[in-house]
C-alpha cells in the first residue's frame, strides 16, 4: 500500500520537474535557433549575393582602424556614431586573415547582428513568461515576432538595429519586474541596459526619458505616504534608474570633447547627421521623397510627409493602433504597471521617428520604424488571459468552480487565436512593403536577391580600386583617404598601412601639405 501511494506522488514531482525543465530549456533554445537562422540569412544576404549595407560595413571599418590601420588606436573608432556595435567586432576581426571576408565585405557584422537580434527574441520571450503569458501563446507569439521580416533582414544585414534592439527590450523586461513587484535589482539592471543602449543608438535617449517618467510617475502614485516623502522617494527611485545612463552619457560625451573638441560629433562634426541633412536639403542629394506615389495606396493619405510616414509605422506593425486601447484596459482592469514598461521603452523612440520623418530631420527608411514590431507584439500580448508566473505561489484556477474552469480556458484560447491572428497580417504585409521599390530603398536589391538572379554590384568597383592600389606596392602613408565614404576601399585592401585615413592622428598634418 506503501509503495501505491508514493507513486503518485513521485510521477507528480517528476512531471514538475520536466516543466520546470522544458521552461528552463525553452529560453536557450529560442535564443540558439534565432542565432542560427539570422546568421544562415546573413550568410545568404553577403557571401552568397553580396547584398551588404553601407551603415553596417562602415561601422566594421570604424572597428577596423583600431587593429589594422597606419595608426592603431582606441580612439580611432570615431565619435560621431555610438562605438558599441564595433566594439563588439573587434573580436570578431582578429580572425580576419583566416576569412578575408570578415573585413572586405564586412561581414564581421553580420555575425554580430545575429545574437544580439536573437538576444532580443530571448528577452521579449522571458518578458512574456515573467508576465504569466501562456507557454504555447508565448511561443507563437515568439516566433511570430522572430519572423518578422523586418526583424529577420535586421538580425541578418549587420545593422545597429539588432543591438539596440535587444538592450531596450531586455530594459523593458527588468523594468517590468520593478514595476510588477518593486524589484530593486530590476530597476538598476533596467537602468544599465538603458545606458548600454545609448552606446548603440542615440535613439536611446528618447526611450531612457521615457521609461524615467514612467519611473517617477509610478513611484509617487503607489507610496501611499504624505506628499513629501512620496516626492522623496520618487527622486531616489529616479536616481536609482538614470544612474547608469547618466554617467554613459556623461563619459561619453567627454571623451568626445576631449579627443575631438565637439561634444556631439553627431550634431557638430561634418561627418554627422546635421552636415549631411544640410547637403541633402541643399540639392546635393535627394531631398526628402515621396516614395508612396504611385504604390496603389489611397491618395489621400500621399498627399502629406505625415500621412506617408505614419501609414509606414502602421505598414509595419497594423496592430500598433489596437495595441493602445488594450494596453490602457490591460492597466485599468489589471492594475499592473508593468503594461507601461515596452509603450514606454519602445514607444518613444518609435514616435521620435515619426516626428523626425514628418520634419525631414531623417528619411522615411523602414529601419527608423522598426522599433514599433516588437512594440505591437508586447502590446496585443497584454490581451491574452495571464495564468500564474513559474516560480510564484498560487495558480490562475484558484478560487474558480470547477465547473466553469472549462470556460475560462475555451474563452482564453479563443484570445490567444484572436490576438495571433491579429498579428500575423503584420508578416507578409511588411514583407511587401520592404520589396516594393515604389515604397522602400534597397527593395531593388532585395528583390534581385530573392528572385534568384544573381548578385548584387555593391562595393565592386571600390575592390577593383583596393586591388589596382595594392598591385603598386605602395609605402606606408602613401595613398590618403577619407574613409567617411572610402572605407570599402581600405577594407578590401591587402595592405591597408598604405593609406592614411581619417582617423590617423596625424591626418590634417598630410592633408595639409
Amino acid at each position: 500500500m506503501q509503495a501505491s501511494s508514493d507513486t503518485p506522488t513521485e510521477v507528480r514531482s517528476a512531471g514538475a520537474s520536466g516543466v520546470r525543465l522544458l521552461l528552463l530549456a525553452e529560453g536557450p533554445t529560442v535564443f540558439a535557433v534565432a542565432t542560427a537562422c539570422y546568421l544562415a540569412a546573413g550568410a545568404f544576404l553577403a557571401i552568397g549575393h553580396n547584398l551588404l549595407e553601407g551603415d553596417a560595413v562602415s561601422r566594421v571599418g570604424n572597428a577596423y582602424w583600431i587593429l589594422y590601420s597606419r595608426d592603431p588606436h582606441l580612439a580611432a573608432i570615431g565619435f560621431v556614431w555610438n562605438p558599441l556595435p564595433s566594439l563588439a567586432m573587434l573580436p570578431v576581426l582578429l580572425f580576419k586573415s583566416v576569412w578575408p571576408d570578415l573585413a572586405r565585405i564586412g561581414f564581421a557584422s553580420n555575425i554580430v547582428s545575429a545574437p544580439f537580434m536573437a538576444g532580443m527574441v530571448y528577452q521579449a520571450n522571458r518578458f512574456l513568461r515573467e508576465s504569466g503569458v501562456p507557454g504555447r501563446a508565448r511561443l507563437l507569439l515568439t516566433v511570430l515576432l522572430a519572423a518578422h521580416p523586418l526583424i529577420l533582414y535586421h538580425g541578418a544585414n549587420g545593422l545597429s538595429e539588432a543591438p539596440a534592439l535587444f538592450f531596450l527590450v531586455f530594459a523593458i523586461r527588468y523594468l517590468a519586474r520593478w514595476l510588477r513587484a518593486g524589484e530593486l535589482s530590476g530597476l538598476v539592471v533596467a537602468g544599465i541596459g538603458l545606458g548600454t543602449a545609448y552606446l548603440v543608438r542615440y535613439e536611446a535617449a528618447i526611450a531612457a526619458a521615457a521609461a524615467f517618467a514612467v519611473v517617477a510617475m509610478v513611484s509617487f502614485t503607489r507610496d501611499s505616504r504624505g506628499l513629501r516623502a512620496r516626492v522623496t522617494t520618487a527622486f531616489c527611485d529616479l536616481v536609482i534608474a538614470a544612474s547608469p545612463f547618466a554617467l554613459t552619457f556623461a563619459y561619453w560625451t567627454a571623451a568626445s570633447w576631449i579627443i575631438t573638441g565637439q561634444p556631439f560629433g553627431q550634431l557638430q562634426s561634418v561627418y554627422g547627421n546635421s552636415s549631411q541633412l544640410r547637403y541633402f536639403h541643399s540639392g546635393g542629394g535627394p531631398t526628402a521623397i515621396h516614395v508612396f506615389t504611385s504604390s496603389g495606396l489611397p491618395a489621400h493619405l500621399l498627399n502629406s510627409t505625415v500621412g506617408q510616414v505614419l501609414l509606414r509605422a502602421v505598414i509595419l506593425q497594423p496592430v500598433l493602433p489596437l495595441g493602445v486601447p488594450v494596453v490602457l484596459l490591460s492597466l485599468l482592469l489589471r492594475r499592473d504597471w508593468a503594461t507601461l514598461a515596452a509603450p514606454a521603452i519602445l514607444g518613444a523612440p518609435l514616435a521620435f521617428a515619426v516626428v523626425a520623418a514628418a520634419m525631414g530631420s531623417i528619411g522615411p527608411e523602414n529601419r527608423y520604424f522598426i522599433w514599433g514590431v516588437p512594440l505591437g507584439f508586447l502590446m496585443m500580448a497584454e490581451a491574452i488571459p495571464r495564468q500564474s508566473v513559474p516560480g510564484q505561489a498560487g495558480s490562475s484556477a484558484v478560487g474558480i468552480p470547477a465547473e466553469k474552469i472549462p470556460v475560462q480556458r475555451a474563452a482564453g484560447a479563443l484570445c490567444v487565436l484572436g490576438v495571433l491572428l491579429l498579428l500575423l497580417p503584420s508578416l507578409p504585409i511588411s514583407g511587401w512593403l520592404m520589396l516594393d521599390s515604389k515604397l522602400s530603398y534597397g527593395a531593388d536589391a532585395l528583390r534581385l536577391v530573392l528572385d534568384g538572379r544573381g548578385r548584387t554590384t555593391e562595393y565592386t568597383t571600390d575592390r577593383a580600386i583596393a586591388a589596382y592600389v595594392d598591385r603598386l606596392h605602395l609605402g606606408p602613408g602613401t595613398v590618403l583617404v577619407d574613409v567617411f565614404t572610402g572605407f570599402p576601399i581600405v577594407l578590401a585592401s591587402r595592405n591597408p598601412r598604405q593609406f592614411v585615413i581619417t582617423s590617423d592622428r596625424d591626418f590634417n598634418i598630410v592633408l595639409a601639405n
